[in-house]
């Protein structure tokens, strides 16, 4: 069964109902602009999610609830690569956390995320029905598509809530320190929310800037709001003449950032920024795609062959400078023996991130690259006519030419269980 569509024309909670409803067993792949998620649905039951945002792994899950710090994320990473591992065992093995502790938070992010995607009004979706995944699936929840959907409309209401608190994302709130002495922060996404506005943020520059999902950091801060610790000042932001100058700053801060080596840390600029509304919005999201062609032009270039393509460190080099999470995953990788190929795939923040990565650390001289001997070609028949009679083999006889075949038109998401 092949059932794909706009979630314009049939809404999320609908997909869920008639695929649980079926009892169905595959893949629903959702997109919504760059977010790109894949659902496992076993006997009509919604089992796993995995996702390609950075705001939806693991290790942010395990941040934004106070579980362990940015630095044993850190610490956490490095492990995974070495010891070929997921980031909860690494974790665990590490002392940070215990198994209990990983698989409440890992159901919730499973649960996060689908309720996420039930509040979604544009987008593409195509279910692929697979035989059962079995061992394939690394952690399973087990959800009726009743339970699931009734969970999205909380969340859509929890979403209209917010924003009848905070009608204008734009404007910017207070802090009264005097009320947030008597009614102090509560969890460290809270005391983020309000470092964030005492720098003078206004609600959308938190989402874009904090490590949190966008629905969190807005619940927290509507719940402020409601506690009297965020008061709204009044002061909106700039006029759109003050956008477009502070849209062409960003931009060519990330075009510096690009040519000198940095393209990870020009992407995440990009992505920053571009909450602004209007025209400003739309250059940085051409920028940021300016600057992924590139770095995917770059690294084909460069490296050729992704499967033969080995990384090796220069010197000390790779381990100085502020490195990003995805950085410090590849140079933790280079010694282990893995091709490039190998790198991208097991990198737990997403393909992009990994290639961007290994486009900075090259360009910046931090690492190398090797090509493995290719693998013998087949004799062809061009390739036995030239080595000529006398060779104890009898000519190849020469097969009728078929014609070409179409190849089918590659879908937009493409078809696999895949995440991570």
């Amino acid at each position: 069964m092949s059932f794909e569509g706009t979630l314009t024309e049939v809404p999320a909670p609908e997909v869920f109902r008639i695929l649980g409803a079926m009892g169905r067993t595959g893949v629903l792949h959702v997109q919504r602009g760059a977010c790109r998620k894949q659902i496992v649905l076993d006997a009509g039951r919604w089992v796993f999610c995995s996702s390609g945002t950075m705001k939806e792994v693991l290790g942010q899950h395990l941040v934004a609830s106070g579980v362990v710090s940015e630095d044993d994320l850190r610490e956490a990473v490095a492990y995974q690569s070495l010891h070929r591992c997921r980031i909860g065992e690494a974790l665990i093995a590490l002392g940070r956390v215990d198994e209990a502790t990983i698989r409440s938070v890992l159901a919730a992010k499973i649960h996060d995320s689908l309720h996420d995607v039930l509040t979604w009004r544009e987008g593409f979706f195509k279910f692929v029905e697979t035989p059962p995944l079995g061992d394939r699936v690394p952690f399973r929840i087990s959800a009726g598509w009743e339970e699931i959907v009734a969970a999205g409309a909380r969340r859509a209401a929890s979403l209209e809530h917010v924003h009848r608190v905070l009608p204008d994302l734009s404007r910017r709130l207070r802090v009264d320190a005097a009320r947030l002495a008597e009614r102090p922060t509560q969890s460290r996404v809270e005391e983020a929310v309000v470092q964030s506005m005492l720098q003078g943020d206004t609600p959308a520059d938190a989402c874009a800037r904090l490590p949190y999902a966008d629905v969190l950091v807005l619940e927290r801060m509507a719940e402020l709001v409601e506690r009297g610790v965020l008061v709204a000042d009044g002061a909106a932001k700039p006029p759109s003449h003050a956008h477009a100058q502070s849209a062409s700053a960003v931009i060519e801060k990330a075009r510096r950032l690009a040519a000198t080596g940095r393209s990870s840390q020009a992407l995440e600029l990009l992505a920053k920024e571009s909450h602004a509304s209007g025209p400003t919005s739309v250059r940085m999201h051409a920028e940021r795609r300016t600057i992924e062609a590139e770095i995917r032009s770059r690294v084909q270039s460069t490296l050729g062959h992704p499967e033969r393509a080995m990384l090796h460190a220069v010197g000390q080099r790779s381990a100085s400078g502020d490195l990003t999470l995805a950085e410090s995953f590849v140079v933790s990788c280079v010694d282990d023996g893995k091709s490039v190929e190998d790198v991208v795939r097991g990198c737990p923040f997403g393909e992009l991130e990994a290639l961007a990565a290994i486009d900075g650390l090259f360009r910046r001289g931090a690492l190398r690259c090797a090509l493995l001997a290719e693998p013998e070609a087949p004799a062809t028949d061009a390739a036995l006519a030239a080595v000529g009679p006398g060779t104890g083999r009898p000519p190849l006889p020469r097969m009728p030419a078929t014609p070409a075949r179409r190849l089918p038109r590659r879908q937009e998401i493409d078809p696999g269980p895949g995440g991570r």
